[in-house]
């Protein structure tokens, strides 16, 4: 079964970039300790947490509900259609 992402993981690596925030960071601006602990969750081998989704809604000045993923929605109306 594929891995499918609630986050929109695209558009804040995206918006990250564009606004010159490296990836260290956006680590320590958002309090991790280590300094790959957010490239790990921007690669999607970690999970953001709630928490960390508001943070980051805040620091990249995207709308929160812009930040979530619709391949789920996406699937189901696929699956509806065919």
């Amino acid at each position: 079964m594929k891995k499918t992402n609630i986050v929109n993981i695209e558009l804040i690596r995206n918006t990250r970039i564009k606004r010159g925030i490296s990836t260290e960071e956006m680590s320590n601006l958002l309090g991790y300790e280590a300094p790959n602990a957010y490239f790990r969750k921007e690669k999607g081998d970690r999970k953001f947490s709630v928490e960390d989704i508001a943070k980051v809604s805040d620091l990249l000045d995207i709308p929160i509900q812009e930040l979530f993923f619709t391949n789920k929605v996406t699937e189901k109306v696929n699956m509806q259609v065919g």
